[in-house]
């Protein structure tokens, strides 16, 4: 359906082109990112990349959720290894590992405001646990939430 409507688009001029293609994406953006099966033959990774960048932006704007690995196969209509398997050769990180970078690049911030406790952090930010979220954090930065929040806090001081 979406791809007879992209094929579509080569008929028309510029600007009446542009119109369609724009409503066009916002019916994609609106459809919960339910994304387009493929039929063998078609152009299997083009769409697997588009895919993949769909799943990407799923998980920024829901990075503080519980996100389930079955979940992001379903939408990438793929089994749980094989959507492991195109992640990580399109973003060259598993999605655990992207999930937490976000996650954490969210803490950051919330760190540096300084209204909110760690543990609070923790929980918004998507983790269940401050223990495991510390230790993730502490991987990620080589500071503890703590040291970082505190060495901002002295470079604002000055």
């Amino acid at each position: 359906h979406y791809i007879e409507k992209l094929h579509k688009l080569d008929a028309l001029s510029a600007l009446p082109r542009f119109a369609h293609f724009m409503l066009l994406i916002d019916v994609l953006a609106k459809s919960s990112y339910s994304l387009i099966s493929l039929k063998k033959g078609s152009n299997q990774e083009f769409f697997a990349a588009n895919n993949m960048e769909l799943i990407k932006m799923y998980l920024l704007e829901n990075y503080h959720k519980n996100i389930d690995l079955g979940h992001l196969a379903q939408m990438a209509h793929l089994t749980k290894s094989s959507f492991c398997r195109k992640f990580k050769s399109h973003f060259f990180k598993s999605y655990t590992e992207m999930l937490n970078e976000i996650r954490i690049d969210n803490a950051k911030k919330l760190l540096l405001r300084g209204e909110i406790n760690i543990s609070e952090i923790a929980y918004q930010v998507g983790y269940t646990s401050s223990t495991y979220f510390c230790e993730v954090f502490k991987n990620l930065t080589n500071y503890s939430p703590r040291q970082y929040a505190k060495s901002f806090e002295n470079i604002n001081s000055f």
